[in-house]
């Protein structure tokens, strides 16, 4: 049973302990059946759903970036700012050619993301748990009981009003109580 940031990073690599291989070697242990992947439904949909803006993040790092780059500045030291005005066009040039691989085949990186998903979630050795109202149901009494996931820590609880909100709307709790007892269940 893995959570839906595992199956995304399977397809972008936010950082470098995401591995591109990660997706070939669990596929290639289904295939042997050396493993079962249990898939909460909604964990399946919340792929679905951030696949696009997990690529689409890529593209505003990318040009974030650039427009860094574009607005750097030097010391005012004539022989640095000499060498400063040489390196930092072939930087620009570099990450614009990187951009402009990215957006040429942006539609491509998200299209074969759902198509590696549906492929993995038709596998023969996946099993898809459907929630149902008994599930729901004690997804909301865990969410009435501020049972995990709902529990706030303590770092949460100091922040303000707004914060505190703020940071409550980032984690979909609800869905993360969905997954519990679907595996429950």
């Amino acid at each position: 049973a893995l959570d839906t940031n595992i199956y995304l990073d399977m397809v972008v690599s936010r950082n470098k302990s995401h591995k591109p291989e990660a997706y070939a070697q669990m596929k290639k242990l289904l295939d042997y059946g050396e493993i079962t992947l249990v898939v909460p439904a909604i964990v399946i949909r919340e792929v679905n759903r951030h696949i696009n803006n997990e690529i689409e993040k890529i593209n505003s790092h990318l040009k974030l970036v650039k427009k860094n780059v574009e607005s750097l500045y030097w010391i005012n030291n004539i022989d640095e700012m000499k060498i400063f005005k040489e390196k930092i066009p072939n930087v620009t040039s570099v990450i614009k050619e990187v951009k402009d691989l990215f957006e040429s085949n942006k539609e491509r990186y998200i299209s074969d993301a759902v198509n590696l998903f549906n492929n993995l979630f038709s596998h023969r050795h996946v099993i898809c748990l459907e929630e149902n109202q008994e599930i729901l149901f004690k997804a909301h009494l865990r969410q009435l009981y501020k049972k995990r996931p709902f529990h706030y820590s303590k770092q949460v609880k100091d922040l303000s009003k707004q914060d505190r909100d703020a940071s409550k709307q980032d984690k979909d709790s609800l869905a993360d109580a969905v997954i519990i007892e679907s595996l429950i269940e």
